[in-house]
């Protein structure tokens, strides 16, 4: 019964439901308006309804998933923005092409309908509804500069949903986390109130999930969730508040720990776009893979520039395999030799970058080098090779010494910065990743930021800024109890991902099974198969992937070599096919006239119809590096095959505990 009531006209619904609410408040409804905003295909429906304050909601497919909540601005004089009456309402229809050519397909169709509510107290509310989604963002338009107090952003439910969220203390705290599955009254279930990152995912007890993103936080702190037991089956918008004072801290301390914090959340221009708050709805799981609201509401890249010198390309990592190298004549470690070898290794198969971790310089002071690591001339031979180095830095010690830093890595030749301990979303970080990309910008430097916030669009302005971590990824596997387990790398491509781009530095060429594997520091295994790392090239979404392992372990694995010189990095195309967050992933990707097929599954042995209607017709060659009929004992058990295949009948694949596969498709 509730579920048909549910089904009324959803308009009727959500203004059933707000006028309840507010008049509960107010005494009365009578000053409200009102505005209905439908998605072009009809299934998208938000409720916007502006009196003593606007609120939103949120229906699809004729139920309403997202009840009344609202939304407003507080600033520090007292004002309080998102109560004044509607002065005007202005809809457009948008429907245009955004060229990706680092991403998951060769462009993104954006197209949805947009209402603004202008407000008279200076605010206007604005609203994008999508096929797949709503996204709301504040706009002002206040003389002078303002403190903005706190954002109100509320999400409220019908029922209490699960959500697939990173939990931690504060809203300050890391992106390294292991996705947990719990209901979202679980974070204030403790002594002490957790909050939940972005993105994250609702996972409700019918209809379909939601994923939250944010997007655009320019000179804005990041958003994280928090819940009261207070107010069941709502979350409300956590922020951390802006730095006064700040000084050395956490581990060696490479972190500018915040020692001081001021009442509000930004001091900023009032005049301004505040962050996108995003919804993805997804009927199925396999709906998150490959999705690309945050490309949709990113800024674009100032008129005029060129970013035509960023070139995408896998890069040859010396961290995780921990400056080993096996069956060399010298003594691997941090020094030239090892880097020359990376280098080699590098040019002979195609690698396009070569990254030289930390400790090539005092962390401290960039200037000061290791006797044993001659920057300047590994750099130049690498660029007779043909092959671009990324270097590592301190963020704290590369703001100090940011111009004259980067103007010498320029002088040398440098392709990129590895810019790592961020530790920080508050309002000045956010601004240093923004700074950090348009001075790398200048000097035609790539960035990859590490110890970093999710992305929320920085990309698409900055096409130079190549990727984030901002997930715990296979370094974990070197020191920490739990690792990387699999059912985290399978919701990985669900979460994280959503975001953008995500540096998980696969490639484990040791793999254990789980009653097996413990962490190793100087020489780690990844945890599941080496199908499963192998999947990653394909499943992850990364422009420019690490290759974690030692180049000697790929030298003395032809067949995985083979996949992983073939395997692009940026795609044309993009088909999430099947899967379960948290279990397994089933994807499909095409780069030119080949496809190329991901999967990766949790502990659990899987077999999976691969169905091969994206071929179209025709008959296919399809290569497939699987997991050997031992994976389950002996992680390193793999095998490349070859078969012929058509797009009208499915292609099984059997996957070990902790397993994965790739295929690799062209026509014949």
């Amino acid at each position: 019964m509730a579920l048909a009531v549910r089904r009324l006209a959803v308009t009727v619904a959500c203004s059933f439901l707000w006028a309840g609410t507010v008049a509960a408040a107010s005494g009365g409804a009578e000053s409200h308006r009102r505005e209905t905003l439908t998605s072009p295909d009809g299934r998208v429906v938000a409720t916007l309804t502006a009196g003593d304050e606007v609120r939103y909601a949120l229906a699809v497919d004729g139920v309403v998933v997202l009840e009344p909540a609202p939304l407003g601005l507080a600033l520090a004089d007292g004002r309080a923005l998102g109560r004044g009456r509607v002065e005007r309402v202005e809809r457009r229809e948008i429907d245009e092409t955004i060229p990706t050519p680092f991403g998951e397909r060769a462009s993104v169709r954006s197209r949805c309908s947009e209402l603004a509510l202008v407000l008279a107290d200076g605010a206007t509310l604005r609203a994008r509804a999508y096929d797949d989604g709503l996204a709301l963002r504040w706009e002002t338009a206040l003389p002078r500069r303002i403190e903005v107090r706190d954002e109100y952003f509320n999400v409220a439910f019908p029922e209490e949903p699960r959500a697939f969220m990173l939990r931690g203390q504060g809203a300050h705290h890391g992106y390294e986390g292991i996705w947990a599955h719990a209901p979202i009254s679980s974070l204030g279930a403790g002594v002490e109130p957790l909050t939940a990152l972005l993105p994250l995912v609702f996972d409700p007890p019918s209809g379909p999930k939601l994923a939250l993103l944010q997007v655009d936080v320019n000179d804005f702190p990041a958003m994280y969730l928090g819940y009261r037991p207070s107010h069941p089956r709502q979350m409300s918008a956590v922020f951390p508040r802006r730095a006064l004072a700040e000084g050395p801290g956490g581990f060696r301390d490479f972190d500018l720990v915040v020692k001081e914090r001021a009442p509000d959340i930004a001091e900023t221009t009032g005049t301004r776009s505040f962050p996108w708050r995003a919804f993805v709805v997804a009927r199925r799981d396999a709906d998150l893979l490959g999705n690309d609201m945050v490309t949709r509401l990113a800024p674009p890249a100032a008129a005029g520039s060129d970013f035509s010198w960023v070139k995408p390309g896998k890069v040859v990592w010396d961290y995780w395999a921990n400056w080993n190298l096996e069956g060399v004549a010298f003594e691997a470690g941090r020094n030239d030799a090892t880097f020359r070898y990376h280098i080699d290794f590098a040019a002979r198969n195609g690698f396009r970058y070569v990254n030289i971790d930390w400790y090539w310089t005092d962390p401290f002071d960039l200037f000061a080098m290791s006797p044993e690591v001659d920057a300047p001339g590994l750099v130049a031979y690498a660029r007779e090779k043909r092959v671009g180095i990324f270097v590592w830095c301190l963020s704290r010690t590369l703001e100090r010494q940011l111009e004259p830093v980067l103007d010498r890595f320029q002088q040398w030749g440098v392709a990129g910065l590895k810019i790592d301990f961020f530790d920080r979303d508050d309002q000045r970080m956010m601004n240093l990743y923004r700074r950090f990309a348009r001075e790398a910008a200048r000097r035609k430097l790539l960035v990859l930021f590490h110890g970093a916030t999710a992305p929320t669009g920085l990309s698409r302005e900055f096409p130079n800024v190549v990727g984030y971590e901002a997930v715990r990824g296979l370094e974990y596997d070197k020191f920490n109890p739990e690792g990387t387990p699999p059912p985290h790398e399978a919701a990985i491509p669900y979460t994280r991902q959503l975001a953008g781009p995500v540096d998980y530095t696969p490639g484990a060429m040791r793999a254990l099974n789980r009653a097996n594997w413990k962490p190793a520091h100087d020489l780690p295994s990844s945890q599941g198969t080496v199908a499963h790392q192998l999947a990653m090239y394909v499943v992850y979404r990364a422009g420019w992937p690490m290759l974690s392992d030692m180049p000697t372990a790929y030298e003395r694995a032809p067949e995985a070599l083979e996949l992983l010189k073939a395997v692009p990095t940026t795609w044309d195309e993009t088909v999430g096919l099947d899967g379960r967050i948290g279990e397994w992933v089933l994807l499909a990707r095409r780069k030119g006239d080949e496809w190329w097929v991901g999967a990766l599954t949790d502990w659990s042995r899987r077999a999976i119809a691969v169905p091969l209607g994206f071929l179209g017709g025709g008959t296919w060659e399809a290569t497939l590096w699987s997991d050997g009929v031992n994976a389950d004992k002996l992680g390193t058990d793999y095998r490349r095959t070859v078969r012929g295949v058509t797009a009208g009948e499915p292609l099984a694949l059997e996957l070990a505990p902790g397993g994965g596969a790739v295929v690799r498709l062209r026509r014949r």
